[in-house]
C-alpha cells in the first residue's frame, strides 16, 4: 500500500485535497521533465509528451473523481453527461 493511501482518511474533502495536491506535484514534475528534454531529438520529445499527457490526464481524472465524491458527500447530485453537454452546447 502506498504512503498516500495509508494517510488518506475516509473524508471526501480530505481525499479531494490530497488528489489536488498530487495533481499539482505531477504537473510540476512534468514541467521539470520537459525542461530536460526540450532540446532532445524529436523521438525523445514525442515519448516525453506522451508520458506527460498520460500522467497529467490521470491526475486530473483522479482529482475530478475526488471532487465529485466530495460534492456527493455534501448532498450534491451527479449531473448526467447528456445534461452537461446540452448546457455547454456540445
Amino acid at each position: 500500500m502506498s504512503q498516500a493511501a495509508e494517510v488518506a482518511p475516509d473524508d471526501p474533502h480530505t481525499r479531494y485535497a490530497a488528489a489536488k495536491a498530487n495533481e499539482e506535484q505531477i504537473a510540476a514534475a512534468c514541467r521539470r521533465l520537459w525542461l530536460r528534454v526540450r532540446d532532445a531529438d524529436e523521438e525523445t520529445q514525442a515519448a516525453a509528451r506522451e508520458l506527460i499527457d498520460r500522467a497529467v490526464e490521470q491526475a486530473e481524472d483522479a482529482t475530478d473523481l475526488a471532487a465529485a465524491d466530495a460534492a456527493e458527500f455534501e448532498g450534491g447530485e451527479r449531473v448526467p453527461w447528456e445534461t452537461v453537454k446540452i448546457e455547454l452546447g456540445l
